[in-house]
């Protein structure tokens, strides 16, 4: 669903091109404008002024009546997934739309229309099994959302906050690399200009960089997946282990066992802390390989002067007398 910052956008979006129609057609009065023949205008041009006019009114009175639709609650109704892809498929009658092949369209262009609007259906058909039908306008996403299972495990909350630090680092390792691009492209294009590369050249070598810099963040994204990995082993195995050493414990007394639990699950959490750790390193690392192919860019740059006005020189091969 659309937040409201969004749909007031939209609404004044709207408004500006309803103004816009309405300083066109009406006076100051609010009465429309008359058109009418200029001296030593062709008879043609009048008439082509006076249909523009009308076809601007009818376009202005769609907007009018859209205008209604454009009410919070009409909207938010509207956007429910049944009531689009009703818009999509269904005409007013309530039946599924005819597709006819258009003028000029090939075959295959029609089979993927049509191929379209039958995963349309499938979906509509879905959505309406999720609906209830005894409400007809209940919204879907009002239903609650199945509750996160938690692990029943002996280190279920550690396990989820170790999952939650990596996710965290990937979103930030995403971040910086968005960054960098954008400021290798800047350094790009200050370089470019000063040394009078051409366009071609520095997409190219926009390109070669932004490459880079993915393998960079495909090659962190592999270390984390490993890290992650191996913390899992880790707790599994720790979990194992003091399962068994706690029930034997069991049998001596509680105290021993308590200990044994307690001395387990400071074992995990240095697990946890070192995953951690290890994590922000490799995001560090990122940061560290991002900086340096920033540098690279800017010699790169120097070094692909344009090629035209530089002459190429033959190697010589230096013979030595014995």
């Amino acid at each position: 669903m659309e937040k409201r910052r969004d749909y007031l956008r939209k609404v004044r979006k709207e408004q500006r091109k309803i103004n816009r129609m309405e300083k066109k057609l009406f006076d100051s009065n609010g009465k429309l404008k008359e058109i009418t023949q200029q001296p030593g205008e062709s008879k043609e041009s009048f008439l082509r002024r006076k249909r523009k006019q009308q076809r601007l009114l009818q376009r202005y009175e769609k907007e009018k009546k859209k205008e209604n639709l454009l009410k919070w609650n009409n909207y938010k109704k509207s956007k429910h997934p049944l009531a689009e892809l009703k818009g999509k498929l269904l005409d007013k009658s309530g039946k599924v739309k005819k597709l006819v092949k258009k003028t000029g369209e090939s075959d295959a262009q029609f089979a993927k229309r049509v191929s379209k609007q039958k995963k349309l259906l499938k979906e509509y058909k879905k959505e309406l099994k999720n609906s209830n039908k005894d409400k007809k306008d209940k919204k879907i996403w009002d239903k609650l959302k199945p509750k996160h299972k938690k692990k029943n495990g002996m280190f279920g909350k550690i396990e989820r906050d170790i999952n939650k630090s990596i996710k965290k680092t990937k979103k930030s390792i995403k971040k910086d690399i968005k960054k960098s691009k954008k400021q290798i492209k800047k350094i790009i294009k200050r370089k470019a200009n000063k040394e009078g590369l051409n366009k071609k050249k520095t997409k190219k070598i926009t390109k070669k960089q932004n490459k880079k810099m993915d393998k960079i963040k495909k090659g962190s994204n592999n270390r984390l997946k490993q890290l992650h990995k191996k913390s899992k082993k880790q707790l599994k195995q720790l979990e194992k282990k003091t399962k068994i050493k706690y029930q034997q414990a069991k049998r001596q007394g509680i105290q021993k066992a308590k200990q044994i639990k307690r001395n387990a699950t400071r074992k995990a959490l240095t697990i946890k802390r070192n995953t951690q750790k290890k994590a922000a390193a490799i995001r560090r690392m990122e940061k560290r390989k991002a900086t340096i192919k920033k540098q690279q860019t800017k010699k790169t740059i120097i070094q692909r002067r344009n090629t035209k006005t530089r002459k190429s020189v033959k190697k010589v091969t230096v013979t030595r007398r014995r």
